[in-house]
Order: structure tokens, then C-alpha cells, then sequence
């Protein structure tokens, strides 16, 4: 498998050259998509590889007084020029390097996909098929998908996983490994947007501060979500 450079990503560069909301949209949808089709995480651990291929997921971007999308979490150490490289999620407005994740069923793990120090940009996985040793396993939500690689189960027994992958001891090494490559071949699905899960915005405040709750509104209904296609096997 071939590792993906930033170069390889030359997507990136033109969206943040993008100062149009519609256009943004657009050019975030073409970067899930070819996320989605054309690669894949390799997580090399000491037990072994562990390979991700997403089959949801959200793209997360705010660069300020372009497109401030306020659900972006805005960890400047973990996800400002950190292309490539894994976000595991933090509490909710902890924003510091040294803050332990959270391994619980609110956590999550983003790839990050910035360049630069002058914008956030990820991806949420939310929905993935999760490779290790011989075990191949399809884990549904982000809090799932973490629990499940830092070595806990979510469901039957045989959604125990082979081994902890990201634990309290290890997940800063995790997160400065290059992650993301290129799969052998693209795959070959459709790819449909669809809305961000669980955003919301207050109509209730609507009456207090309407240009602000409609701004947040415009990004919660914005098809910034991601899902191929395929055969759950």
C-alpha cells in the first residue's frame, strides 16, 4: 500500500482557497468522496496492523469569517496541519494536547485533513469495516468504534476485538502516525451525501440572537455527509 503525502491531496489546497459557502459544499463532498473510493487507515500497533475502511463519514471544516461551522471541535494542537494523522476526541471543550481522550461511547476519532495553520479541517468516522489479525467487523457509530479499538466490546462476543489498539498509554504515539493510504484498487460504489447525525440548532433562540441560530442552522442542514454503497459482508 502506498502512503498518501499531502500532495496527493491537491483537493485541500482548492478548498481553502474557496471563500463561496455553495462552493465549499461542493468541494468538501468531492474530498469525502474520494476518501471514501480511494482510501484507507493503517494503524501499526505492537500486536499487529490494524486497517480501517470507512463507509460513513463527516466532514468537519471552519476556517474563521469563511465558514464557521461551530460544531468542530477546534483542537488547535491535534487538528490544525495535521494531514493524515488521527483526532481521538477529547471532552467537549478541552482543547488542550495534554487532555486525556474519551474512550466511552461519546468519543470518536476524526482523520485530519488539514494543511495549515489557518483552518480545522476532519472527517468523523462514524461507520466503518475494522480489520484486525484474520477478524474483519463492521462497527456502527463513532462511540462504538472507539470503544471497540481501545479494546472494549459494544455488543456479542464477537465484537470483542483481537487486541487494544488505542489505550491511555499509547494514544499519542497513535496520533502522530501517518495513517492514511491509497487501497489497491479504488473501489467501485456510489457515494451519497446526506446531513451530519445528532447536529442540532435552537429554535427557541431563534427570537434572541436569529442571525446566529440561522447561521448554525445553514451548517446542521448542510449534505456534509458521506456514505458508499456496499454489500455488509
Amino acid at each position: 500500500m502506498k502512503k498518501i503525502e499531502k500532495k496527493d491531496f491537491p483537493e485541500i489546497e482548492r478548498l481553502a482557497e474557496l471563500n463561496n459557502h455553495d462552493e465549499i459544499i461542493k468541494k468538501l463532498q468531492e474530498i469525502l468522496t474520494k476518501i471514501l473510493l480511494e482510501t484507507q487507515i493503517k494503524i501499526s500497533t505492537e500486536n499487529g496492523d490494524v486497517y480501517i475502511e470507512p463507509v460513513l463519514i463527516e466532514a468537519y471544516y471552519y476556517k474563521k469569517g469563511v465558514f464557521e461551522d461551530f460544531s468542530v471541535h477546534r483542537n488547535e494542537d491535534l487538528q490544525k496541519n495535521h494531514f493524515g494523522k488521527l483526532f481521538i476526541h477529547r471532552p467537549r471543550g478541552c482543547y488542550k494536547k495534554d487532555t486525556k481522550p474519551v474512550f466511552e461511547n461519546r468519543g470518536g476519532i476524526d482523520l485530519c485533513l488539514s494543511k495549515s495553520s489557518d483552518y480545522f479541517f476532519s472527517v468523523l468516522i462514524r461507520e466503518a469495516y475494522v480489520t484486525m489479525k484474520e477478524k474483519r467487523i463492521y462497527v456502527n457509530g463513532p462511540g462504538r468504534l472507539i470503544k471497540y479499538l481501545s479494546g472494549q466490546s459494544f455488543g456479542s462476543e464477537k465484537e470483542i476485538p483481537e487486541f487494544t489498539v488505542i489505550s491511555e498509554d499509547n494514544y499519542n504515539e497513535i496520533e502522530n502516525q501517518n495513517v492514511l493510504y491509497l487501497m489497491g484498487r479504488p473501489f467501485n460504489a456510489p457515494v451519497f451525501n446526506t446531513v451530519r447525525i445528532g447536529l442540532s440548532y435552537d429554535r427557541k433562540a431563534e427570537g434572541k440572537n436569529k442571525d446566529k441560530e440561522r447561521k448554525k442552522e445553514k451548517y446542521v442542514f448542510a449534505l456534509l455527509g458521506g456514505v458508499k454503497g456496499m454489500n455488509r459482508k
